[in-house]
């Protein structure tokens, strides 16, 4: 009986230290140093790991040989740029203002030389008119064409006033728009829709076999050739003044300069004839295909002008 004193105490122990044992576990880090909360936040991420779905891998042995790799979305180089249907379509009109103006400034340059032309060609033949004012056939004809320049020379100045006007109601219609006029002299950002003048027309084309398609395509081919001739008679033209005054000048530098300048408008002139030659190739060309698609022969034709209102 002495004993039972000792074995109930050592039994009282050992029960309380079993019983303290799992809180002090719960209470601290495992064996690896790491605490329950480390390890929650490791096994929530490995989980999610687990989750996601594999990408797979293509190496020179498992590329595909046909069908091609499907990617959705949108291309990477417009995801990273940020492209979007508002950037494109801005873009594009912003290209094509600049593709009028580009129109206009020609147009009006042409004309300023034409008129400068025309106002030599009426100098020098009142010059001529004034020098012999004793030969009445010869008089007659130059007073006849004096006449004629002087009426092609106020026609030709409407055109360029046209012209201006023209390019300041572009101007004020981009900024109408909410544009900026820099857009008309700026130079198109790579991959901008319609970069050039010839794929905007084509994407302006109708449908391909329509009356509207053939009928826009020859009014396209003969506005090309009539330009291209307008510039070779332009550049003939400024090439015969040139000739003019170097017979008439005395001073060997001018006509070294004078030199310098005719063999320089000659080479234009070679170009001018050759652009020329290649429109009427093209309409050439275009009539052919048109023949050969059993197309009707109106529909060649320009549509007839509206009868203006009375």
């Amino acid at each position: 009986m002495k004993h039972v004193p000792t074995i109930l105490a050592v039994a009282f122990l050992a029960t309380s230290s079993a019983a303290a044992l799992p809180q002090d576990q719960a209470s601290t880090s495992n064996s690896s140093g790491e605490s329950l909360a480390d390890v929650a936040r490791k096994a929530k991420a490995d989980r999610a790991q687990k989750s996601r779905k594999p990408v797979k891998v293509f190496t020179n042995d498992s590329l595909p040989t046909s069908g091609g790799i499907s990617v959705i979305g949108p291309p990477a180089s417009e995801e990273a740029a940020g492209v979007t249907e508002a950037d494109q379509a801005l873009a594009k009109q912003k290209q094509e203002a600049r593709d009028e103006f580009q129109k206009l400034s020609a147009s009006l340059n042409l004309h300023q030389r034409e008129l400068a032309v025309l106002q030599q060609k009426l100098n020098l033949a009142q010059v001529q008119f004034s020098f012999n004012p004793n030969e009445t056939l010869q008089q007659e004809t130059f007073r006849t064409d004096i006449n004629n320049l002087t009426q092609e020379v106020k026609e030709k100045t409407q055109q360029v006033a046209d012209d201006q006007q023209a390019i300041s109601d572009l101007q004020a219609q981009v900024l109408r728009e909410g544009g900026d006029t820099s857009w008309l002299t700026a130079t198109g950002g790579a991959g901008a829709p319609g970069s050039s003048s010839e794929s905007a027309a084509a994407e302006k084309l109708p449908k391909a076999g329509t009356r509207e398609y053939w009928q826009q395509r020859f009014q396209t081919a003969r506005e090309t050739l009539a330009r291209a001739q307008e510039e070779q008679q332009l550049a003939e033209d400024e090439l015969s003044l040139l000739q003019t005054r170097q017979a008439q000048e005395l001073n060997p530098t001018s006509q070294a300069q004078l030199a310098q300048a005719i063999a320089a408008k000659q080479e234009e002139i070679g170009m001018k004839r050759a652009a020329t030659e290649k429109a009427k190739q093209d309409l050439d060309s275009l009539e052919k295909q048109f023949d050969a698609s059993a197309a009707p022969a109106e529909w060649s034709q320009p549509e007839p002008a509206a009868a203006p209102p009375q």
